[in-house]
């Protein structure tokens, strides 16, 4: 048997990134006017994990998401995905469906 780790929580950040396909102009869209008037935009964010040999799925919803950057242009070649990961911190989340 192990003994029990006693520790205090006395603080938390919440952060993460995301790494996305380069589909559309939707972040250069959302943030453009906002970034260019030193406004701050948040998102919310809806994480889905499904693994068909796991027990079930879970979502988790992330609030008040504050992207660090914006890419405006990535001149990579034409042949290439155009994969972007963008950091982001968060206020708070909710547990919406939980693997048992």
């Amino acid at each position: 048997m192990t003994e029990p780790i006693w520790q205090k929580v006395t603080g938390f950040s919440c952060s993460g990134s995301l790494t996305m396909n380069k589909v559309s102009s939707f972040f250069i869209k959302k943030l453009n006017e906002d970034m260019k008037q030193g406004k701050q935009t948040a998102f919310t964010i809806i994480s889905k994990l499904d693994n068909p040999d796991a027990i079930g799925s879970e979502r988790i919803i992330i609030k008040d998401a504050v992207f660090d950057k914006l890419i405006l242009a990535n001149w990579s070649s034409a042949k290439t995905l155009g994969e972007e990961q963008i950091n982001f911190t968060f206020s708070d989340w909710d547990l919406l469906d939980i693997a048992e």
